[in-house]
């Protein structure tokens, strides 16, 4: 291999922009350029994630899994791209953005898991380190269980958002919403509710949280409550169900 391509591949490896697994460019996506800091980096975490909650709110899972994967591939890569932080948010920031790419990575149809311990995943037969039993493939991704991925990414972005990204200078734009019915919360860009959980059957459905109140308190799940809990033009509509008090 020439000299100046062995340079390129430990640069790649050295900034954290070649990862394990499953890529974007596996799933069929366009390999994004490698970002040039880590605020590029977490700038397309939040993208890919935003697609993917547009998908599931359309009841499509068309494109989903390679937004995942390449939402894995940046936060990998913002990892490694890690800012001038202090020491205890440089620590949350690693963490929670490594739980992230984690969480992205289960949306991978090569996926393998622990039916005892979901939490293991690998990307061939093996066995669980935890108790031994054998891994089993997760299968095609359908909606049903990509909306409950959907949970489990939305949950560590969120942490990221409250933990690290409204404490930064220029912290992003995000509406948080939860909603009881689907006991979870997700984020989005815009204002206007797009229920992922539910998609058409109950796009309306949902909370809108003050960012405000993130880094105070952890949103309840089931959905924020009491005075002062509530932004204006979130609206809440369930069609038919109730969303406020639970399931």
């Amino acid at each position: 291999m020439p000299r100046r391509m062995l340079t390129l591949v430990a640069t790649a490896l050295s900034l954290g922009v070649l990862s394990l697994g499953l890529s974007a460019q596996d799933n069929g996506a366009r390999p994004a350029a490698a970002p040039k800091d880590a605020a590029a980096a977490v700038d397309g975490v939040f993208a890919h994630y935003f697609a993917m909650r547009t998908a599931l709110a359309r009841d499509t899972v068309e494109g989903v899994a390679a937004e995942a994967a390449a939402l894995a591939d940046a936060a990998t890569a913002a990892v490694g791209l890690a800012p001038g932080l202090d020491a205890s948010l440089l620590k949350n920031y690693k963490q929670l953005l490594t739980d992230t790419a984690l969480a992205a990575r289960g949306f991978s149809a090569e996926l393998y898991t622990c039916p005892m311990h979901p939490a293991v995943q690998a990307a061939k037969a093996g066995k669980c380190p935890t108790c031994g039993m054998a891994l089993t493939a997760a299968g095609k991704l359908d909606l049903p269980r990509a909306r409950e991925t959907f949970k489990k990414l939305s949950s560590s972005l969120i942490q990221y958002a409250k933990g690290v990204d409204l404490k930064t200078k220029a912290p992003h734009k995000l509406f948080l919403f939860s909603c009881s019915m689907a006991h979870a919360s997700w984020l989005q860009e815009v204002g206007e509710i797009g229920n992922p959980y539910y998609g058409e059957a109950m796009l309306k459905c949902g909370e809108l949280v003050r960012l405000a109140d993130w880094s105070e308190a952890p949103v309840p799940a089931s959905g924020p409550k009491g005075p002062g809990s509530k932004a204006g033009g979130g609206g809440h509509s369930c069609g038919g169900g109730s969303c406020g008090g639970g399931s």
